[in-house]
């Protein structure tokens, strides 16, 4: 072999290999995102509705969502839970009737419950088993993303209860404390009764206490130990809140602001109220449901950095 054909073999065999190996390695039918090339891996303090869904086209509150999280750098994935009738944390959000897969799910069985139905991509629905698979994955997760995880607030609040502990065994049997945060539905009874789990006594994971009107904004004097606050954007930056962000923030009390709309015009409202705040280490992260929409302003807004 000639020196000059030696010399471009040597050059030119890495880029060779990634255009045969690229083709098997992307799956078609999934919708995720190419993440943009970056010095350093970045994680930004936003937070993807049920795994930012309405951007990405992946189901809500499944794996491909989590998938996409992961890879554009959010801080966290948010899902639902609801409980089964066998014990187990499934992750979904039910439909407008309370029910999944046409079932109240803590009237079936996981079994009973997946039998009847997949998601679009063909998923089983997901148990907090399978979300723990990839977020202690460090191949699959390598940021080390969390899972913030919604617990809805039923009629019976035991039901709620019952999802909450369930979730926080799965979590328990894996010591994945720091990869999992929860966030309880504004509700004062459920407020009480979360501070009787072993979730909250146990003060291992994060708890985010939500409020979602102005009159519920709670006193930044009343909170202790992981909790954090979780509130709408239109509860806090509007001239009948109780509290500002700033009062938070300067009582060492960590802040998260969403807003869940479906209009991309609401995610942009959001970020540019919370975007003087996003360097302060108690402004925790925005709640959307267009996380990479987000990453991209704060980035133009050269927020972008550090890494958390």
């Amino acid at each position: 072999m000639s020196k000059p054909m030696g010399k471009m073999l040597k050059a030119g065999w890495i880029p060779l290999l990634w255009a045969l190996m690229l083709p098997l390695a992307c799956n078609p039918d999934q919708n995720e995102p190419t993440p943009e090339p970056e010095k350093k891996a970045v994680t930004y303090k936003v937070v993807a509705h049920r795994g930012g869904y309405l951007e990405s086209g992946a189901p809500q509150c499944s794996i491909q969502g989590l998938t996409y999280s992961s890879i554009i750098g959010c801080y966290a994935s948010e899902c639902d839970i609801v409980p089964t009738k066998d014990g187990k944390a499934l992750i979904c959000h039910p439909d407008d009737n309370n029910r999944v897969n046409g079932f109240y799910p803590y009237e079936k069985t996981l079994a009973e419950i997946r039998a009847a139905g997949k998601l679009k991509n063909n998923e089983d629905i997901p148990i907090m088993e399978d979300f723990l698979d990839f977020l202690c994955n460090p191949e699959k997760n390598p940021r080390k993303m969390k899972v913030w995880i919604d617990t809805k607030a039923w009629s019976n609040l035991s039901y709620t209860i019952a999802a909450i502990n369930a979730a926080y065994d799965a979590i328990k049997a894996r010591n994945a404390y720091d990869l999992c945060e929860f966030i309880i539905p504004q509700n004062a009874s459920l407020f009480k009764m979360v501070r009787e789990t072993d979730l909250f006594k146990e003060n291992k994971c994060k708890v985010g206490f939500m409020a979602s009107s102005p009159d519920g904004l709670l006193n930044p004097e009343t909170f202790e130990g992981n909790m954090w606050h979780q509130v709408k954007y239109n509860a806090i930056f509007v001239d009948a809140a109780k509290f500002a962000p700033i009062d938070y923030i300067s009582a060492g009390v960590p802040l998260s602001i969403w807003c869940c709309g479906s209009a991309s015009s609401e995610n942009t409202e959001l970020i540019q109220k919370a975007l003087p705040y996003y360097k302060n280490k108690y402004f925790k992260a925005m709640f959307v449901n267009y996380p990479q929409a987000a990453i991209k302003k704060i980035k133009a807004a050269g927020l972008d950095t550090e890494s958390l």
